[in-house]
């Protein structure tokens, strides 16, 4: 059976709305078990709390076998998408959220020794934004919208399109 790691932000409405999305796909689509650190809460009002938070989600990343992360940073309605408009080339470059960056670096040195897990980046805004070369090249695919994610997560493969390795890096 195969564990999912549902890896993004989930600190204000609209992320949250998005984290419950995904969350609510994978349980429809995925064949295996499903973690999620947004089930956990978000209360991290001491330190021994945040000691518990942090363990619990580093001990689920090195079980799981496919890491499936949020790179959209998602401000609450009427704010502007945290995305860098002004860069001199290519599309916009969109920020994920630091925990998620951490997320996926430290699956990808995991993989690194182990094979596993799976690292897999997606979004949900309809414009067109880019990751850090260093998030995108350490992540196996790239999915665009909901429609591939449940695709992604029913199939648990990538087409040759959303792999990393067929787009040019920024």
């Amino acid at each position: 059976m195969y564990k999912l790691y549902l890896a993004g932000p989930f600190f204000n409405t609209a992320q949250r709305e998005a984290a419950e999305k995904v969350l609510s796909i994978a349980r429809e689509h995925w064949n295996g078990e499903i973690y999620a650190p947004l089930e956990g809460g978000i209360e991290v009002d001491t330190p021994e709390k945040a000691r518990e938070v942090f363990k619990r989600n580093v001990d689920e990343l090195n079980e799981t076998d496919c890491l499936l992360c949020h790179t959209d940073w998602l401000s609450p309605q009427g704010e502007e998408v945290r995305v860098l408009r002004e860069f001199p080339v290519g599309p916009p470059l969109n920020l994920p959220d630091a925990g998620t960056i951490w997320e996926m670096g430290y699956a990808y040195r995991f993989k690194m020794q182990t094979g596993t897990p799976m690292i897999v980046a997606y979004s949900v805004l309809e414009t067109t934004t880019r990751l850090n070369l260093m998030l995108q090249l350490c992540a196996d695919g790239f999915l665009h919208g909901w429609t591939e994610v449940a695709e992604f997560l029913m199939s648990k493969e990538l087409r040759e399109d959303q792999k990393t390795h067929s787009t040019t890096p920024i």
